[in-house]
């Protein structure tokens, strides 16, 4: 059996894919939900058709990183010593992908990190991200880096037989998703679909660094750049986080075509990104998917782990109120179909779950047809 490990609603998209993976090839999988995103993992779960081996619950207000890295600890521990996995996977940067690495190495399991080499070289932005997913990288068995750039970084580190670059598992979910949605005609129920004449400024925030006044300031500079454009409407996607949710409701009450919508399931938020003329975020995940859709990004990060991006339609503007009003007003300016045309992006092609089942299962000696 193969174990893998998901705790945030990125992460458990982005192994979703894999988890299919593996159904298909009639390997025995377990996906194990940590509960970091408790909340926002179960749209995806019944989305995927996924069924949860465990699901613990360890979300509490305002709990510090270190008390939810020991809890986890504990629970991936047991749940290690009596499945007895041939391998865990962890993605990216997580508390929860940390955690699973630790537990599965102490107990000499080979660990496989999908989305490794991923750097700023700033330990402190993201943080604590930049160090979590520097640690998994220093002692994980397989390091699957998802671009050229992020083999590159792992190479320059010393790392030995990095394999090639697989593509984002996150990109095989969202091109599986947006069809679905499509088919199905999906949209968030609670919101008004848009006039085919709108534009839809999609925005999100949650990063630490960006919490209290950076991210009041991004919003207010967004909701003033709104006023300026008759057919623009601004829908920001609040994060669980009390935090995020207070200084967004601050920023942007009483402004007209301005919402402040609650945390969307996965299909709500793709079918919304779909519709969208740019997005704004400080999020990791949606640099990777906006431009799989010939959209433009605006990220509100003084650096990216990503800098990919940058050659396909992401702009990183920091937090400054004049430089996001700036570039708001030339991405809404832009034709979407000159963006990327094709829909050519360096995060990947729909196939990297492929590649990556295919090495593991390789080395450890099970059937690859």
């Amino acid at each position: 059996m193969i174990a893998i490990i998901a705790g945030t609603r990125p992460e458990l998209i982005k192994v979703a894919p894999i988890y299919l993976e593996l159904k298909q090839r009639n390997q025995p999988v377990e996906l194990w939900l940590t509960g970091q995103h408790e909340s926002l993992a179960q749209a995806p779960v019944e989305f995927f058709g996924i069924c949860p081996a465990y699901q613990w619950k360890n979300l509490e207000p305002g709990q510090s990183s270190n008390r939810l890295l020991g809890k986890l600890l504990n629970h991936i521990d047991e749940a290690i010593t009596l499945t007895k996995p041939r391998a865990v996977i962890v993605q990216g940067d997580t508390t929860s992908a940390l955690a699973g690495a630790i537990a599965a190495f102490h107990k000499k399991i080979p660990v496989a990190h999908v989305e490794a080499g991923l750097r700023t070289g700033d330990l402190n932005q993201p943080f604590p991200e930049e160090m979590n997913r520097r640690a998994i990288d220093s002692f994980a068995y397989w390091l699957f880096p998802p671009t050229i750039r992020a083999r590159q970084a792992l190479l320059a580190e010393g790392h030995q037989n990095v394999p090639d670059f697989t593509g984002n598992t996150g990109i095989d979910a969202l091109l599986w998703a947006r069809e679905k949605i499509r088919k199905e005609g999906i949209w968030p129920e609670s919101i008004p679909r848009l006039h085919p004449k709108s534009q839809l400024i999609l925005s999100t925030g949650h990063r630490n660094e960006n919490l209290g006044l950076p991210l009041f300031r991004v919003l207010r500079a967004l909701a003033e750049t709104v006023k300026k454009i008759p057919n623009s409407v601004l829908y920001h996607a609040a994060h669980p986080n009390p935090e995020a949710t207070r200084n967004a409701l601050e920023a942007l009450q009483g402004f007209e075509r301005v919402h402040v919508i609650p945390a969307l399931g996965y299909p709500e938020f793709v079918a919304l990104l779909d519709a969208s003329s740019v997005v704004v975020t400080d999020s990791g995940g949606v640099q990777e998917e906006a431009p799989s859709f010939s959209l433009p990004v605006l990220i509100t990060r003084e650096v990216t782990e990503r800098p990919e991006v940058l050659s396909c339609g992401g702009k990183l503007v920091g937090t400054d109120p004049n430089v996001i009003s700036t570039e708001l007003l030339k991405c809404l300016s832009l034709d979407r179909n000159k963006i990327n045309k094709n829909n050519e992006t360096p995060f990947g092609d729909g196939k990297a779950s492929f590649r990556i089942i295919r090495k593991i299962m390789k080395d450890l000696r099970l059937n690859t047809d």
